[in-house]
């Protein structure tokens, strides 16, 4: 039995006044709905992305103090939970130097911060590393100060080694290293086309590279262009390697004319004898050679010497070991010099 309520209510709803307004409401709600979570994905704080603004949300993430060892690629922190989020809302780094593996580089958390949103949390995020404005702390210095070789006071001396690379030049080198001295190769083209990384290891070291010919002929007996072909094919290979032109010359038994001394000038390279001949070549001990340097040196000679023969080797150390008792400082020509001029013959540096 329908009642008159229950009629006229039926009544009502077949009105297309009431649909027309549902429907707009329903609508408008939708509209809101939509708009409200446009709004909402738009803050910044909602964006699964770095921020460097803090956000109210606690990271994924916590690095807290400690040391990060550079031999291999790692993590940065560890996972967490959603019951283990920490209390701190900074991840902590420091940024990683480029070279430099096997070091432990210590973390500090006054360094860098960075904020990880919780919409992150489960997921591997690469964390932006830039350079720390923080002061650095000084390290021990390597290598000593270069003295001023302008005055006689300064005692600078120039070990030169001719006729290399040989297998014995690495082994010098290390020797050189050890007690901080420098010196001058004059090298032989070829001999660098058959060991460059030497050449290369000498450069990177700090000491100077020079040409010594391609093939160790006399220059003074060659033709013009046979002579610019010695000089021209190891200045090419010694800038393959070292990536710059030699500044310096010495001529093959110092054999010298206007030919050769003009051919130099136009390929800028200075002209480099020596003051104290040791003549190593001829002997097979090294105190004798080592005790003639101590008699013949002075403050700004230029040492003859070859490091072909274990004897000159070892002689270079006993000399380098001798002369730094005295207060002398090992220097490469161009430094022992300063500027030099194309074409010019060096013997020593005078005052």
């Amino acid at each position: 039995m329908t009642t008159y309520a229950t009629r006229s209510y039926q009544a009502w709803l077949a009105r297309p006044l009431y649909y027309l307004v549902l429907g707009a409401c329903c609508t408008a709600s939708l509209v809101v709905v939509v708009l409200y979570g446009i709004f909402q994905f738009s803050l910044p704080h909602r964006r699964p992305q770095f921020s460097n603004l803090p956000m109210p949300l606690p990271p994924s993430a916590l690095l807290v103090e400690g040391a990060i060892p550079l031999t291999r690629h790692y993590r940065i922190g560890k996972q967490l939970v959603p019951s283990l989020q920490p209390l701190s809302n900074h991840l902590v780094g420091l940024p990683i130097p480029a070279a430099g593996p096997g070091r432990v580089l210590p973390i500090a958390a006054s360094q860098l911060n960075y904020y990880l949103p919780r919409q992150s949390q489960g997921h591997s995020l690469p964390i932006p590393v830039v350079p720390s404005h923080a002061p650095l702390q000084p390290i021990r210095r390597i290598t000593r100060a270069l003295p001023d070789c302008t005055t006689q006071t300064s005692k600078c001396v120039a070990l030169t080694f001719d006729d290399g690379p040989s297998p014995l030049t690495t082994n010098l080198l290390r020797h050189l290293s050890e007690h901080q001295a420098r010196a001058t190769f004059f090298t032989i083209g070829g001999e660098v086309a058959k060991r460059p990384e030497v050449v290369r290891l000498a450069h990177k070291a700090g000491h100077a590279i020079g040409n010594h010919s391609w093939s160790h002929p006399d220059l003074a007996q060659l033709t013009e262009s046979a002579l610019h072909e010695q000089i021209r094919r190891t200045n090419e290979i010694i800038k393959q390697h070292t990536g710059q032109y030699p500044r310096v010359t010495r001529p093959p038994y110092g054999s010298m004319s206007p030919l050769v001394k003009q051919a130099l000038a136009e390929h800028n390279q200075a002209i480099i004898y020596w003051s104290v001949d040791t003549r190593d070549w001829a002997k097979h001990e090294a105190e004798p050679i080592c005790q003639q340097v101590m008699q013949e040196a002075k403050p700004g000679s230029i040492i003859l010497l070859h490091d072909i023969k274990p004897s000159s080797v070892q002689a270079g150390v006993c000399i380098i070991k001798a002369l730094t008792a005295q207060g002398y400082t090992f220097v490469t020509i161009p430094q022992l010099f300063g500027k030099l001029k194309p074409g010019e013959v060096y013997r020593y540096r005078s005052w």
